[in-house]
């Protein structure tokens, strides 16, 4: 991310206008506060997504992800969408759509996650 953020073209022209407001809004962060804002905006959502993920390295037989409620019950279906937080996407809108499309109101949906660019039903 790094890298792509640090080898993006920077057109001045179509950025020209908005620079004075960004500039006021930022004016008050220092250079390390708004590194680190920076780099969280993308980083907040994996480590959202991760917070309650097993070890990788724990061995132990309590690392079984079949076990795990982050997984799902096995009896229900996957499916990522490719929508996410950035279009405005909510597990309430989400579910919305869902009952729009289905006269059926008792669908049972188990967890809804939502991350920066899709989201997913586990």
């Amino acid at each position: 991310m790094i890298d792509r953020i640090y080898n993006t073209p920077v057109n001045e022209k179509q950025i020209e206008p908005f620079l004075e407001q960004i500039y006021d809004k930022l004016a008050d962060l220092d250079r390390e506060a708004l590194i680190k804002k920076f780099v969280s905006v993308e980083f907040n959502s994996f480590l959202e997504y991760y917070q309650d993920a097993n070890d990788i390295n724990d061995t132990s037989s309590s690392n079984d992800r079949r076990g795990s409620s982050r997984y799902g019950d096995e009896n229900m279906t996957r499916f990522f969408i490719n929508v996410g937080r950035k279009d405005n996407l909510t597990p309430p809108r989400l579910m919305g759509l869902i009952n729009e499309q289905h006269k059926k109101r008792d669908i049972e949906i188990g967890q809804i996650e939502i991350l920066d660019k899709f989201s997913r039903n586990s």
